[in-house]
């Protein structure tokens, strides 16, 4: 079923809009509703099974004690109504918590997923709050169901506790009005074991009912979420082009099949015109984001030719990631038709380039096979080859989750390569080199769709969506799209062949410079793709004191002694019963009423005391637990380097905030319940045999000796099998996320049987320590049969060869006997489960020792809240790398920046210019030197202290998870007239204007370009309650179009007029009116000057940046314009 589950929600999750796939929270239900699912089905057979066995125990009982087996009938009918009740009451709760715990892990995931940014951004405490928040609540919804859990089980447990009593004293009222026998120790205890029979089945009926009924609030989650699909059915269909009156062809259903092989690349003759055949076809089409929404694209007509090269232009969020992604057919077409060739290949790059964490070869090769010549030809076209070749790993080097140990630059340039190796005859190409330095697009664009490009020599169609202009020489047709999404017009590009031959020469030692790799050092960092896995150990005793002192000695002590009263009370009444026969035996009837009311006052005790033990852990100390567990775990993830962050998997370090901490709220607790509740009836039971049969007693030693060895071995297998199972669920995680990442991609490439065929595998892989589980588990329980059938023998047999035992002292041992077979499996199997169950406490110990934090002894030092009053920077003689043991990325830095100063930082892409933003914001270490900002040296200062004091807009636009409020104003400082005032300054206001919810609506990424998302993140730092005097700036403009890079920079200029700002950039023209010019290459600063002394030099290194990007955008003006 598990098996099954999984197959289905990876298909589905294939063929839904990326939207619908984060806010069905697909890794919540694979990771929380999949597991309740498996308890609820674990044990179904007991709900069918347990009526019967109490059926034929009923119909035994009643011919011992007659008419007083109603007795426990009416315990029987009570307790299962009362558990039915409480079991709707489960389903309703459960939901409410898998709501909560949702939420949490949507929040964490986009933590962990965007931790750089949000560390740059000085809100790391903020948001941390928030999912300790969020966890608080999570748990303290859980408590409703922990609440009704324990009721029922208290319940559950009334027929074993109180059911005897009710029985005997039933028989011993009728015993008074009629000549029945008196209560001896042969009825007494035939009896009692019948009661078992019946109690037992019950008890496990109503522990598996309400597991069984809240599965299906899981099940119900998972069945909406298949069901979706239904709700899309107007998801773009292609027609085919040849056959316009065949429709239906829905945009999934590309298959690997459409793959064009590289022998079908040949070049191609232009002259013979084929470059006119319509690849796809729009007439009259309109695009919404969802079904029934608002259209982002009205009356779409256009051609993309076969072999034609086309341009997409238009201002921020007119429309340009819109239309790519209808071409993919992956927005709803509302009206018109969409006609596409039969067999059509489409390679597609998205602004945020996709970049699961597998090693550059991979990424590049995807599911393709490997040809090593046409994949030279591609990294050569996409200047990959130079920089892949210092790397020590080469093209094998992992690039880490989502591409983090690469610049911005890098990805792209990856991620295009991609796209050409997969030899498909359609390129879309959204904005793939906003990333790019001036130099490095040029050669990539020039390699690709110049007059001898790949794109041109094997004639692939191509559709650039781009805000710049200084393509329009390399291209064949021109879209421009209105800033309403109203109209594309389409239009050919004059004067291209013309314009072919105009090269500019690039600077001899700035061609020839290598640059430095981002996070792709020299010493590649090594990958730390799983935790060091402690939790293989035997669980330290350590850990157990953790969990005890996290959840309060006080209550540790009151669950010990509500446990041992439970033991006592639902024990001793066998030592009663015999008293009790006996005295009946002796002088019937005069002490019945003494003893029936301690047997009932001991099943009431029992009672009691077994709700106590449940609600003061389960209800009152597990979620207090959990909560102080969760928030050091969030801690020590908060304080660790980037660095150690960035060489870890997303998917493992997720693993350990959901499925560790479900082990930790359910699985540990529960566990720990059941070891101490069967270790004390197991002690309990051998005194019992003992007291009663004392020549048993010596069969004990040697049969102690036989389950130790049977549960080191046990324990020690089934430790090792659930740690794989557990280790297994990573890769089907990572699998999860990096396809929902990447589901557009994946779609577009048609690739999804290759990611279907590889999660079945994942799936399979994790299935098999899943099932070996189980086996070992029946062994267990066949074994300890054979060692109780033992015992039973030896006790038989002493009985009848000593006759001194008395009916009563054999029924006492008899009955325990016939109980410590299910007892001594259920410790065993209770103390495997804790010994796991303390693994994720362990991995949780041991992320928390082994990783280092990034704040240090001497970083005490809170400024005041005044500082930095001016924003004067000085670096002396500062070096800087990723971690204090590896080589600097930045080296010899001396300068000193007045306050108030403009500072522009320009070199090729992984020359370093990130780096230096960085280690102002100590996110890199400090390896020499110093940085002082007013005087003070920063590495005194606590880092997180030091980010809230500067304001930074980093490269890639953080969108968090919420509200469109939570984003603009994530400290909540301000009024709505505040934030729609920022929005209406960057003119965003009418786009939230038109929400229902307005401010409070839900931001969905996936409906916003980039272009919009950078101007989120902008209207952000607007909204910081006091400007800081130090602004920096991560190629703040790069993802939006001339018009608005304007607008941004006159407000920056407005509102940050007195500030000291440093700017990295790649457009020249954002920098070229700042006060300072820094030029870095290979981690140092190369040049330096006011811009328009370098300028005027034309030997300089920024003279040649700007010429070259000036002729760029020069030599298609015109043609744009007119």
């Amino acid at each position: 079923m598990r098996g099954g589950l999984l197959s289905l929600m990876y298909n589905q999750t294939l063929r839904l809009p990326g939207s619908t796939l984060t806010d069905q929270s697909v890794l919540t239900l694979m990771s929380e509703d999949f597991d309740r699912i498996a308890a609820g089905f674990e044990n179904s057979d007991v709900i069918w099974a347990s009526p019967i066995e109490v059926g034929l125990a009923l119909y035994l009982l009643y011919r011992q004690v007659g008419l007083a087996c109603l007795a426990p009938i009416v315990f029987v009918v009570g307790c299962t109504a009362s558990v039915h009740t409480l079991s709707k009451r489960a389903k309703n709760s459960q939901h409410l918590w898998m709501e909560a715990l949702q939420d949490r892990i949507s929040s964490t995931s986009s933590f962990l997923g965007n931790i750089k940014n949000i560390r740059m951004s000085g809100i790391s405490e903020a948001t941390s709050a928030k999912i300790d928040d969020l966890r608080a609540t999570e748990l303290n919804k859980s408590k409703i169901f922990r609440l009704n859990a324990t009721v029922s089980m208290t319940v559950g447990v009334l027929p074993e506790t109180l059911a005897p009593a009710a029985a005997f004293i039933v028989y011993a009222l009728i015993a008074r009005q009629s000549e029945q026998g008196a209560l001896d120790p042969a009825k007494a205890f035939s009896s009692l074991s019948l009661i078992g029979l019946v109690s037992k089945p019950i008890l496990n009926f109503m522990y598996a009912f309400p597991v069984f009924i809240a599965s299906f609030g899981s099940y119900d989650r998972i069945q909406k979420y298949l069901l979706t699909d239904q709700c899309y059915q107007t998801l773009i269909s292609f027609g085919d082009i040849s056959n316009p009156q065949q429709k239906g062809l829905r945009a999934d259903t590309i298959s690997d099949e459409e793959i064009v092989q590289l022998s079908d690349l040949k070049p191609i003759d232009r002259n013979k015109g084929n470059s006119s055949k319509p690849l796809i076809q729009m007439k009259n089409a309109s695009f919404s984001f969802k079904a029934t929404g608002d259209p982002v694209l009205n009356n779409v007509s256009l051609n993309v030719n076969r072999g034609s090269i086309s341009l997409l232009v238009g201002p921020v969020g007119s429309g340009k990631s819109a239309l790519l992604l209808a071409l993919l057919g992956e927005i709803f077409q509302t009206e018109g038709e969409t006609l596409k060739q039969p067999g059509l290949g489409i390679a597609y790059c998205s602004q945020e380039p996709w970049m699961p964490n597998l090693s550059i070869r991979n990424l590049i090769q995807g599911p393709s096979n490997f040809e090593e010549t046409w994949y030279q030809e591609v990294i050569n076209a996409c200047c990959l080859d130079t920089e892949i070749d210092r790397l020590p790993q080469k093209d094998m080097t992992t690039v880490g989750s989502k591409g983090v140990r690469l610049s911005g630059g890098q990805r792209q340039r990856i991620s295009l390569a991609r796209a050409v190796y997969s030899r498909k005859q359609l390129l879309l190409l959204d904005d793939i080199t906003s990333g790019l330095d001036a130099s490095t697009e040029n050669q990539v664009i020039q390699k690709l769709l110049g007059q001898h490009g790949i794109c041109r020599k094997y004639g692939l169609a191509v559709v650039f969506a781009t805000h710049k202009i200084n393509f329009k020489h390399k291209v064949d047709t021109i879209m421009t799209i209105d800033h309403d999404g109203l109209s594309i017009k389409t239009r050919s590009s004059d004067g291209m062949l013309a314009d072919f031959e105009i090269h500019v020469p690039i600077q001899q030692d700035l061609a020839s410079s290598t640059p430095r790799p981002n996070f792709l050092e020299e010493q590649e960092i090594e990958s730390r793709q799983a935790l060091a896995d402690a939790s293989r150990r035997a669980g330290d005793s350590s850990l157990y004191f953790l969990y005890a002192k996290e959840m309060g000695w006080i209550a540790v002590i009151s669950v010990l002694s509500a446990s041992i009263g439970f033991c006592f009370f639902s024990r001793f009444p066998n030592i009663w019963l015999e008293w009790w026969s006996e005295a009946e035996i002796e002088e019937p009837g005069k002490s019945t009423t003494r003893y029936i009311a301690g047997y009932a006052g001991f099943g009431v005790s029992s009672a009691i005391c077994f709700f106590l033990v449940y609600w003061i852990f389960m209800v009152q100390s597990v979620p207090r637990t959990s909560v102080r567990l969760h928030r050091r775990l969030l801690k020590a993830v908060t304080a660790a380097p980037l660095a150690s962050l960035v060489s870890t998997d997303t998917g493992v370090m997720l693993n350990r905030f959901s499925q560790d901490m479900s082990l930790i709220d359910m699985r540990l607790p529960g566990a720990m319940i059941q070891t101490l509740d069967g270790f004390l009836d197991a002690i309990a039971e051998v005194v019992l045999i003992a007291q009663s049969s004392p020549w048993t007693a010596l069969t004990f030693p040697p049969i102690m000796f036989i389950v130790y060895i049977l549960q080191k071995f046990y324990l020690h297998t089934s430790r090792q099998i659930r740690h794989l199972d557990l280790e297994a669920k990573s890769p089907l995680f990572s699998s999860f996320l990096e396809t929902c990442d990447g589901i557009a991609t994946i779609r577009g490439f048609g690739w999804q049987e290759n990611f279907r065929q590889l999660n079945m595998h994942l799936t399979d892989e994790s299935q098999k320590p899943f099932y070996l589980m189980y086996s070992i588990q029946c062994w267990l329980t066949l074994v300890l049969n054979l060692i109780v059938m033992g015992i039973v023998v030896v006790l038989v047999v002493l009985a009848i060869e000593m006759r001194s035992t008395s009916g009563g002292a054999l029924g006492v041992a008899l009955n325990n006997v016939s109980a410590i077979s299910a007892t001594l499996a259920y410790v065993i199997e209770a103390w495997t489960s804790l010994e796991t169950s303390i693994g994720a406490l362990a991995r949780l110990k041991s992320f928390e020792s082994e990783t280092p934090s990034e704040h240090l002894p001497q970083e005490c030092y809170n400024p005041t809240s005044a500082w930095p009053s001016e924003g004067r920077i000085k670096f002396v003689d500062l070096a800087l790398s990723y971690r204090t043991e590896l080589d600097p990325v930045i080296q010899g830095i001396n300068l000193t920046i007045p306050p108030g100063a403009k500072i522009g930082i320009c070199g090729r892409s992984g020359s370093g210019k990130s780096s230096l933003i960085l280690g102002l914001l100590r996110l890199n270490e400090i390896t020499k030197g110093r940085t002082l900002i007013d005087g003070l040296d920063i590495s005194q200062i606590p880092r997180e202290t030091l980010r809230q004091k500067l304001t930074t807009l980093p490269q890639d636009p953080l969108i968090l998870p919420g509200s469109i409020r939570l984003n603009l104003d994530p400290l909540q400082n301000h009024t709505d007239a505040a934030i729609m005032s920022a929005l209406s300054r960057v003119g965003m206001a009418n786009l939230f204007l038109a929400k229902e919810a307005g401010l409070d609506s839900v931001i969905q990424k996936e409906t916003l370009s980039t272009g919009q998302q950078q101007l989120i993140a902008f209207v952000r730092i607007l909204l910081k309650p006091k400007p800081s005097p130090i602004l920096l700036l991560d190629e703040a403009t790069s993802m939006v179009d001339v018009q608005t890079e304007a607008t941004m920079m006159n407000l920056i200029s407005e509102q940050f007029k007195d500030s000291t700002v440093i700017a990295v950039a790649h457009r020249l023209n954002t920098i070229v009116d700042f006060d300072l010019i820094l030029v870095i290459e290979n981690g140092t600063i190369v040049e330096s000057g006011r811009p328009a002394e370098l300028l005027r030099d034309p030997e300089s290194w920024f003279s040649s940046l700007w010429v070259k990007q000036i002729q760029d955008s020069a030599s298609g003006v015109t043609g744009v314009r007119s």
